[in-house]
């Protein structure tokens, strides 16, 4: 009975906490008449917090669970739509009471009043979003709200307030237009506007566009602190910016011509206007879609020089996201979280919104349920796994697809079908078992610190894509079971320590580590079961990554010793076709290509011509041949050389090379020769 009595207390004194700092949020953000808790009633009904703006009175319920919870809220919804009119006739008509006494009614100049639940640790239905939803209607809060805002308020100060007031819908009470001077076009079948204005005038309409608090289909990068300090000692120094920010205008908005610009200058464009742009002064009427630290640092700049703008008018979230990621492709990099949550919202039966869901979906089942991080359910959580590693895994085994990556000749992918919404029903099942089963059989050490790891999952997605390819049919339970079980013993033994699995995490952590690992885990499954077609691709890709890097640096050692011999090497040592194939790939080098210098796109193939040529042989034989690491004679590099780039070439181009254990240790050790003498001259 006392632990009972203690447990009651510490609820009552967790709920009063919570109640307290709803009231601190409103003061913070600069609400008015702020009060609530156990003594405060309005109307005869206690009220837990409460705060104006303008000629609006936000009341707040609060509800709240000591652990995380799945909880219905249909019934607190029931009984806090009981009060409403209660609560307005008190506002109304005077029953304000605080411990007991009725006091001065600083209430009744408030003329609507916006009712809120606000919960803490408890997970919210969409059950519950729609009853609260129906009128008369209720807004919910979780925990996430209040932590954004405040969040908010400590970047942008007052001006979080206009972002929330603008998300509850207030308006203003004058309804002003901000007008302004402006050039009107149009591209495609966008409306564009292009005008300055005073940063701050532009501040208390604008909102940012927020995926982290999961209200709406919200696209923006977090906001970050020492990104907006930093640009604010900048323009407190005196800096501007030649590039604009980059809205949508929520309405369409008035656009008065003046066509006498045109009458007296004969050479304006007949697809430029000038004239005055007019849009609604509220809280929320233009959205940023890029630019938005720029702008939100003249928030705390004592700085006040216009600003460049360019507004698009009246168009979907979908496009406006879709101008975002455009726009930051080739900007600093958008986190790709976001980018894959945004694609499942926004471009569900694509490619990238199939993928998105089908992870969106795992993250809803028994094995990853709420583990997985998607920006639309709140700020990420120590521990989580990365959506981006999940869909772009899934991507490279083209699970989703009429094939998968390794499936051949007539074989179909039994996950795929021709309706997006199947797909991801049974790519996310399937992998739902996959998962479960390997949840079942592994124990808590190998699961904690490999298998339920980003690297771990990436692993087992590949292992999971060659048993479907394997069978060619909805893999059951048994058959998961049959392909994993083996690796029970192999992980025991070959990482039983921290460090070995240790060791094994950080090989994961690339792509070709991540193959390297699948194939050692492959090999060994095929040999315990005596499948042979089970992987049976797998024998040298082990040796890709190696051999890529091999690749690398031997265009810089003929780079680094051509160099010495003649300033001139490109054009006398190199053929001139390798040189051209070299500079054309240069040329088409993908965004996320970090090569910079031409030799670094040297094939290994075209390398060996450029080494093996009569005038250079004779500084690479130096390096080759006769040397401590290296070769006998010219023979044995040559041979050792051919075979290498034949294996590499097999790799690129996806074909299948099978040769015994023997020819995969000579393999090794010629690459390891060829290493040791690129290593000894590039020291």
């Amino acid at each position: 009975m006392k632990e009972k009595i203690k447990e009651q207390k510490s609820s009552k004194s967790l709920a009063t906490k919570f109640e307290t700092r709803v009231q601190d949020f409103f003061k913070k953000l600069g609400f008015k008449n702020v009060r609530g808790g156990d003594s405060f009633k309005i109307g005869g009904s206690q009220i837990d917090a409460c705060g104006g703006f303008g000629e609006y009175l936000l009341v707040v319920e609060c509800f709240m669970a000591t652990k995380r919870t799945r909880k219905s809220l249909r019934s607190k919804i029931k009984e806090f739509r009981g009060v409403f009119e209660s609560t307005k006739r008190g506002v109304k008509n005077d029953k304000i009471y605080e411990n007991k006494k009725r006091i001065e009614n600083i209430y009744n100049k408030y003329k609507k009043i916006i009712f809120i639940l606000a919960t803490k640790n408890i997970t919210i239905s969409n059950v519950d979003k729609n009853f609260a939803s129906e009128k008369p209607k209720i807004i919910i809060w979780d925990e996430n709200f209040v932590n954004y805002y405040e969040k908010l308020y400590s970047l942008i100060g007052e001006y979080a307030r206009f972002n929330l007031v603008g998300e509850l819908n207030i308006k203003p009470r004058v309804n002003e237009m901000i007008k302004i001077p402006a050039l009107q076009t149009k591209i495609n079948s966008y409306m564009i506007y292009s005008f300055f204005i005073e940063p701050k005038k532009l501040l208390e309409c604008t909102y940012v566009a927020r995926r982290e608090i999961g209200r709406e289909k919200y696209y923006q990068r977090i906001l970050k602190k020492d990104r907006i300090k930093n640009i604010v000692k900048f323009l407190d120094k005196g800096g501007t910016f030649p590039n604009n920010i980059i809205i949508a205008l929520n309405e369409k908005p008035n656009f008065t011509k003046f066509e006498e610009v045109k009458d007296e200058w004969s050479n304006w464009p007949n697809w430029l206007n000038f004239g005055i742009l007019e849009f609604p002064k509220n809280y929320r009427s233009c959205w940023i879609i890029d630019g938005q630290h720029r702008l939100y640092s003249f928030a705390k700049s004592k700085k006040e020089t216009p600003i460049d703008v360019v507004a698009f008018e009246d168009i979907k979230p979908e496009e406006q996201a879709q101008f975002f990621i455009e726009i930051n492709k080739e900007q600093k990099p958008v986190d790709s979280d976001l980018i894959w949550d945004l694609q499942g919202e926004m471009r569900p039966e694509t490619e990238g919104g199939i993928i998105s869901n089908i992870v969106k979906n795992l993250n809803a089942k028994s094995s990853l349920l709420n583990k997985i991080y998607i920006p639309l359910k709140g700020p990420r959580k120590e521990g989580m796994f990365k959506l981006s590693g999940l869909c772009i895994s899934i991507q490279k085994r083209k699970l989703s697809e009429k094939i998968t990556e390794k499936m051949r000749g007539s074989s179909k992918n039994p996950l795929y079908d021709r309706k997006p919404s199947n797909v991801v029903k049974k790519v996310s099942n399937s992998l739902s078992l996959f998962f479960a089963t390997l949840d079942e059989i592994f124990d808590h050490k190998i699961k904690e610190k490999f298998i339920f790891t980003n690297g771990g999952l990436s692993v087992f997605i590949i292992l999971f894509e060659r048993i479907v390819s394997r069978l060619s049919k909805l893999p059951r339970k048994e058959d998961f079971e049959k392909y994993t079980k083996p690796l029970i013993d192999y992980l025991e033994k070959e990482y039983d320590t921290e460090e070995k699995l240790k060791r094994l995490r950080l090989n994961c952590a690339s792509e070709g580590g991540k193959n390297e690992v699948s194939s050692e885990f492959i090999r060994y499954i095929r040999d315990i079961i005596n499948d042979s077609r089970f992987g049976e691709d797998i024998i040298v890709s082990p040796f890709g990554e190696e051999m890529k890097i091999t690749e690398r640096n031997l265009g810089k050692l003929i780079q680094v010793l051509l160099e010495k011999e003649n300033k001139n090497w490109r054009k006398d040592r190199i053929p001139i076709e390798i040189l051209k194939k070299a500079e054309d790939r240069f040329k088409k080098k993908s965004i996320s290509d970090n090569r910079q210098k031409i030799h670094e796109f040297f094939t290994l193939g075209e390398c060996g011509i450029i080494i093996k040529r009569k005038d250079n042989w004779k500084i690479f034989k130096k390096v080759f041949i006769s040397t401590e690491e290296g070769f006998e004679n010219e023979n044995e590099f040559l041979g050792a050389f051919n075979r290498i780039n034949k294996v590499r070439g097999a790799i690129i181009h996806g074909e299948k090379i099978i040769f015994k254990k023997l020819d995969q240790d000579l393999l090794k050790i010629y690459l390891d020769k060829i290493k040791n003498c690129i290593r000894k001259r590039l020291v």
